[in-house]
């Protein structure tokens, strides 16, 4: 590709060093992409990495893309970068003939892909201090040697745990180390359960372990689909359903062939309640109703009655609960939430990829509950990463939760407010709410709040105060 070289240059050792961020134009057509370097915080050091983020994609309807390489102290980036362009274009053609990737998609190549990977899995991405990102964007996460393979007969998920636990960095490391070895195949792999069984893969679909309960989360757009290829299973063979990581989990359980015990992959500080499931496997037609946890997976098993409950549960789109009668692992079936009503003003939001719930990452203390709950962003947590600061954004809140309590927290009865604030840069905060005070009122307590500075766009959100809060 002699485009490439009137690029990048011919020579890396004789290149001009690259000022950051550096956008690159032309690479296919309106396709271009833009360099960032930066550094990836981690427990005992940060890692210097760069990230290459396309342009032009959506122009295709695919996603954008982004790939954060880890870079050596003084290392230019024109080789890497033609690697990343040659990708890149590939994608962009390949979208043009209707062949589009999304999150938990997988791509193998067929001759070597760059800087010798072979194969790229597809995930949401976290926001990364220093890289601006369109919000429509996919995280490139290249796989190496046998990874694309385990990736592909058993699932993204099981690659994904194994390489958070190896790097010790939660949900998934997004750099790649080039010519690193493949940590995430391992020997054994052939003796999986799921050898043994049929596997599909329903966009949608997460599993988790909660409260010991297992907790099936399905988007309703994935709805149709996972009911056609359950009800067409047979009934005298077990399917497995390779599951989507669970936005909501601290944690994904991770199967090392012939290790006895299991073993998880958590970020810092996580207690482990709500640990990813990689595949979900269902057994019709036996005399008991229960879960048994299997590798990084789990085996549901239904009697015909609970069967019958569980289809009709997702063709209808209604929860359920299956009891266990065998062992104390039963089942929830939970719909993802994609349409949030604000109790506000009644005005709805819709969100593509679902709504998502945070947790606490301590227990949060029953006799002393917080004035303000029921907090809903309303601006991406990808958009509000290079907006605010977190910790300022927190140290608000609980501003406003102090004021609240000063103004009303010494009357005798309970009084009930809810409130959504938008703050934009330079301009006072807006204010809209409704409950037992009027809106007047409630716009000069939140007023009274010196709010955060924001920059580049709005940060908006709800929550509900009450005093005396109520009991958690």
């Amino acid at each position: 590709m002699n485009w490439l070289s009137n690029l990048f240059g011919k020579n890396a050792a004789s290149a001009e060093p690259w000022s950051f961020p550096r956008r690159i134009e032309g690479l296919a057509d309106t396709l271009a992409m833009t360099v960032f370097e930066h550094e990836i915080a981690r427990i005992r050091r940060s890692l210097p990495c760069w990230t290459f983020v396309s342009d032009g994609l959506l122009a295709h309807g695919q996603k954008e893309m982004m790939l954060t390489v880890a870079r050596t102290r003084g290392e230019h980036p024109d080789d890497i970068a033609r690697e990343v362009a040659r990708f890149l274009v590939d994608v962009y053609r390949l979208a043009g003939q209707g062949r589009r990737v999304d999150e938990g998609g997988l791509t193998i190549f067929r001759g070597p892909g760059p800087a010798g990977a072979d194969g790229i899995a597809y995930i949401r991405p976290e926001p990364m201090a220093g890289v601006e990102a369109p919000l429509s964007v996919l995280a490139a996460i290249p796989l190496m040697g046998a990874e694309a393979q385990v990736a592909r007969d058993f699932g993204v998920t099981r690659v994904l745990a194994r390489l958070a636990r190896h790097y010790r960095y939660y949900p998934c490391p997004p750099w790649w180390e080039r010519g690193r070895s493949a940590v995430a195949a391992l020997p054994g792999d052939d003796t999986s359960v799921l050898t043994q069984m049929e596997h599909v893969r329903v966009v949608g679909v997460t599993a988790r372990m909660e409260a010991g309960q297992v907790r099936l989360r399905v988007h309703p757009a994935a709805r149709g689909e996972l009911h056609r290829t359950l009800t067409r299973a047979p009934r005298n063979a077990a399917l497995a359903l390779l599951t989507d990581p669970d936005v909501e989990a601290d944690g994904l359980l991770v199967w090392t062939p012939g290790l006895e015990g299991r073993e998880a992959a958590t970020p810092a500080a996580s207690r482990g309640e709500r640990l990813g499931f990689a595949f979900v496997s269902f057994a019709v037609g036996v005399e008991q109703v229960g879960g048994r946890i299997v590798e990084d997976g789990v085996v549901l098993m239904f009697t015909a009655p609970a069967w019958e409950a569980f289809t009709a549960a997702l063709a209808a789109g209604t929860a359920l609960t299956l009891s266990p009668t065998a062992g104390n692992i039963g089942l929830e079936l939970h719909w993802i939430p994609d349409r949030y009503v604000s109790p506000v003003d009644g005005r709805g939001y819709n969100s593509e990829g679902g709504w998502r719930r945070y947790y606490p990452p301590s227990p949060v203390s029953a006799e002393q509950p917080r004035v303000a709950d029921r907090i809903v962003l309303l601006t991406s947590s990808h958009d509000l990463a290079g907006r605010v600061a977190p910790e300022l954004l927190a140290g608000y809140v609980s501003a406003i939760e102090r004021e609240f309590v000063r103004t009303c927290g010494t009357g005798p009865g309970r009084v009930e407010i809810f409130v959504r604030i938008e703050l934009r840069p330079e301009e006072p905060a807006r204010v809209v709410g409704r409950g037992d005070l009027d809106e007047t009122r409630i716009a000069a307590l939140i007023g009274r709040v010196a709010a955060p500075a924001v920059v580049g766009g709005s940060v908006a959100f709800e929550c509900r105060l009450t005093t005396p809060p109520e009991p958690n």
